[in-house]
């Protein structure tokens, strides 16, 4: 979303067990080049910050899960997944504390999926989504391999109205519920965070940026 001040907002745990936290001027976000329907954006903000004091990981594009990685490890419907998150009753305070979710591809779709809001390419995975976890990266675990690759981002997931099916008092808390999770995610798939990425104008900063490192590091002539 979009901050009032026009900053991006980065809370990061660090090394040393802490937090960081930094706020950085967002200068523009770009969403999908062609397709207004995905549901990708990208901040363009300058991120000069020490990366060495923060405990993070960077997912290359190497570990994408294209269709020439789909056709070469037969990834499809049954193969486990898991996803990272915030669970947003508790967050974290001193620091943040994710948690992990497991499930199983349920279905890779050739045809678009009808959400509330619009038909969208997406996969489906056996695994509750839940508020904090919009946002989150899913990675699908190939069969004997210890590799595993980012099948996308958690979108959302169905609800069903609990008056049709039978619901445990003790499961419901004592109250009613109107809405149950179906327990079916929708995921982004990768290729389309990929397309987002290669937006024109992220290509052009990148080549700027990468012309201007270059002269910067240019020999110096004695």
């Amino acid at each position: 979303n979009k901050s009032a001040d026009g900053n991006v907002f980065l809370r990061f745990n660090s090394k040393d067990g802490g937090l960081t936290e930094v706020s950085l001027p967002c200068s523009e976000w770009l969403n999908h080049p062609t397709d207004p329907h995905v549901d990708v954006a990208v901040a363009v903000f300058p991120l000069d910050i020490d990366d060495s004091t923060l405990d993070h990981r960077i997912i290359g594009r190497e570990n994408f899960m294209t269709e020439q990685v789909k056709e070469s490890h037969k990834i499809g419907p049954g193969l486990d997944v898991f996803l990272s998150g915030l669970f947003h009753m508790h967050a974290g305070v001193k620091k943040n504390i994710p948690i992990v979710r497991v499930g199983t591809v349920a279905a890779m779709p050739d045809e678009k999926i009808k959400t509330s809001t619009a038909e969208i390419d997406a996969y489906l995975i056996e695994s509750r989504s839940i508020g904090g976890l919009s946002g989150s990266p899913v990675f699908v675990v190939p069969h004997e391999t210890s590799q595993f690759f980012l099948l996308g981002l958690m979108r959302g997931h169905w609800d069903i109205d609990a008056s049709a099916i039978d619901v445990d008092e003790e499961d419901a808390g004592g109250g009613s519920l109107k809405n149950v999770n179906m327990g079916i995610g929708i995921v982004v798939p990768a290729k389309r965070i990929l397309e987002v990425l290669d937006h024109p104008k992220l290509i052009q900063k990148r080549e700027q940026d990468a012309k201007a490192w270059r002269l910067e590091h240019a020999p110096v002539e004695d």
